[in-house]
């Protein structure tokens, strides 16, 4: 987001005060100040000033304030519809007193070389036709506005640049005949008073006669050698938010602030997020130092803010929503709905959920009402999962969702002696009562009644019953479960002397790697874990065990290898999850691309440098960025893919090569 895009907010932190500076008195953002610094500060709508007030009655270069060891000088640039010094539009450049007030466009200022007091006025402004002493104002500010004239050209507003001419023409005439004054007028002096030294009476536009006192100089604080003026550009998300810099409240984001800091000094700013719908405000705050010669200092508030919507309920319920927020996950607060609109995003603090609808039930006869559940779901609202939508049918409230999964899977799961799928299983099913029967070859049934009055998730893991040797096993499963490997190792062992069956012996074997790898045996780990993968069922867990242990014995690279066949062909999530920990282990920072291509023996290119090895490869240790993979093959055409890297990720890059024609 460039200055160009939006409005530039005029406020300076109350704490501090800034003199000299120009004070907003009215505008179309209210009051506030900007401070002057020592030299040529230039006044316009264009994001190219110093001072930028952003309205279309302003000229791209409007005005131009010069602070100098004489004083304040303000001059017009040219600009369409003037510039007025109390009251009265000014053509050449004039000083400026404490209070001074100053018109542009749509904008009230006023000049303050030093804290007002309540008796401050304006000082009256008579001619245009008076011209302030020689010396008044700087000459490098008569050639800004003479450089300024001119140009020829017209600017957007139609206004030629070199329209002061006259005004300039003025002021050289102005400026001889004060000369001739100056140095006539002590000549003359002289003749009169002998040669001494007396006063100089100072006359300023619109006083005739009388001493006035000297102009007052800028009052510079002590730091403003390592102050330097810089706009704060202030941004939050999800929603907007109260700014404090300080203790104060500086404006509601996004807004930019101009203000002076001291370069190299930390501050610290405060967002405060607002969620009225759910009784709660979350404070966000952001630290920053000012570096030398930055002129625009970003500042991102991102609070732990997530959306919760209702798409639709069933007619005659009642909607309860009840929030467990992170910052006090102990603590139930039931969200209440003044209304539900449908569609509307409800912001809320990250944290467990849980939404229920109701229904009113008649008991019998009687004339008593109870609510009863007829929904329930839970749900969480965190980074990985920010929005949540309740689109509930009044089809939905007669099913219930159900999740099951055994060990081992593929058991044939029936539903009232019908046949509705295999372990692991997601489904539905029509509340009420049912009979669960779970089928595997090789192990025993699995029954179980199911009884369901609500429509709320119904998850089960069953661990089926095996053989002789399978009662074994489950026994050892539940002492691994408890990390308690001493002890289940000789059940396992035991196991095997039970007729196991090929199944079995490959899962005991794949076990007892388990137990050797927790207890650092990682040699006999790894040949258990080879007898296991003998077994389709144990394939991918096997060499699953075989890379951890390879790991741990510290050949990073080799393990990494035999990682990547798991993480591209298992279909097992248990094992992928697994195997993306283990990745993560072995590669915490940087990432991997596996290259493979059909047909394989291509040359690899990343970044235009070829890789000793062809297809298929792994690349280890690539860095966050944008990568450049060329595959050649003779009598295949060339491919060319841009890939893109984060951190520790793995990247799986698959290429079926095309004929050349």
């Amino acid at each position: 987001m460039s200055f160009d895009d939006e409005k530039t907010d005029i406020r300076l932190d109350a704490q501090q005060e800034f003199y000299p500076c120009l004070e907003v008195l009215t505008g179309p953002k209210g009051t506030g100040r900007y401070p002057l610094k020592s030299g040529k500060n230039s006044i316009g709508r264009s994001s190219e000033n110093d001072i930028i007030l952003d309205d279309s009655s302003i000229s791209r270069r409007h005005a131009l304030i010069e602070i100098s060891q004489q004083g304040a000088t303000l001059a017009d640039l040219g600009s369409r519809n003037g510039t007025k010094l109390s009251g009265r539009k000014i053509s050449h450049p004039v000083l400026l007193t404490q209070g001074t007030s100053i018109k542009m466009g749509i904008y009230e200022l006023r000049y303050l070389a030093q804290p007002a007091s309540a008796s401050e006025t304006d000082p009256p402004f008579d001619s245009e036709a008076q011209l302030p002493e020689a010396g008044a104002f700087p000459a490098s500010l008569s050639q800004e506005i003479s450089s300024f004239s001119a140009v020829s050209e017209v600017d957007p507003e139609g206004v030629e640049k070199n329209k002061n001419r006259r005004g300039i023409l003025y002021l050289v005439l102005g400026s001889v005949l004060i000369g001739v004054l100056v140095f006539g007028g002590s000549w003359i002096s002289k003749l009169f008073t002998g040669g001494k030294k007396t006063k100089t009476v100072t006359t300023l536009p619109g006083h005739v006669g009388g001493v006035l006192p000297v102009p007052p100089q800028p009052s510079v604080p002590e730091q403003a050698t390592s102050l330097q003026p810089v706009f704060l550009d202030i941004s939050s998300s999800p929603i907007p938010a109260k700014v404090f810099f300080g203790d104060q409240q500086v404006g509601i984001s996004p807004l930019r602030i101009s203000t002076n800091l001291k370069v190299g000094s930390w501050y610290e700013a405060r967002a405060f997020f607002e969620l009225p719908e759910v009784g709660e405000s979350l404070e966000e705050k952001n630290q920053f130092s000012v570096p030398e010669g930055a002129s625009v200092i970003p500042l991102s508030f991102s609070a732990k803010i997530g959306i919760f919507k209702i798409a639709s309920i069933p007619r005659d319920t009642q909607l309860y929503l009840e929030g467990y927020f992170e910052k006090d996950p102990y603590h139930a607060r039931p969200i209440k709905f003044s209304e539900i609109v449908f569609g509307k995003p409800l912001y809320v603090p990250y944290g467990r959920y849980i939404i229920e609808l109701r229904k009113s039930r008649q008991l019998g006869m009687s004339q008593t009402y109870l609510d009863e559940v007829v929904y329930r779901r839970e749900f969480v609202i965190n980074g990985d999962q920010s929005n949540y939508t309740a689109d509930i049918k009044e089809e939905t409230l007669s099913i219930f969702p159900v999740t099951l999964s055994s060990n081992p899977s593929g058991a044939h799961v029936f539903i009232d002696d019908k046949e509705v799928g295999a372990t692991p299983y997601n489904g539905s099913f029509p509340v009420g009562e049912h009979l669960l029967v779970m089928k595997k070859d090789g192990y025993f049934d699995f029954t179980q009644m199911i009884k369901m009055a609500v429509n709320m998730p119904y998850v089960a893991e069953i661990p089926l019953k095996t053989s002789e040797a399978g009662e074994w096993l489950n026994k050892a499963d539940a002492l691994l479960k408890e990390d308690r490997y001493a002890e289940a190792l000789p059940l396992l062992v035991e196991a095997f002397s039970k007729h196991p069956s090929l199944q079995e012996t490959a899962h005991i074997s794949y076990m007892i790697g388990i137990c050797y790898l927790r207890q650092k045996s990682l040699k006999e780990a790894k040949d258990y874990f080879a007898k296991a993968m003998s077994h389709d069922d144990f394939k991918y867990a096997g060499r699953l065990g075989i890379a951890s242990a390879t790991f741990e014995e510290g050949d990073r690279v080799k393990s990494l290898q035999m990682l990547v066949e798991i993480l591209v062909s298992s279909e097992d999530p248990k094992i992928k999850s697994d195997a993306g920990a283990l990745f993560q282990k072995i590669s915490p920072l940087n990432s991997v691309m596996y290259v493979t291509s059909d047909p394989s023996g291509a040359r690899t290119f990343v970044n235009g440098v070829e890789m000793t090895q062809q297809t298929p490869l792994i690349l280890h240790d690539l860095g966050v960025g944008a990568y450049r993979v060329q595959l050649r093959k003779d009598g295949y055409e060339e491919v060319d893919i841009k890939v893109s890297l984060g951190v520790s990720e793995f990247r799986p890059l698959v290429v079926k090569l095309k004929k050349a024609n």
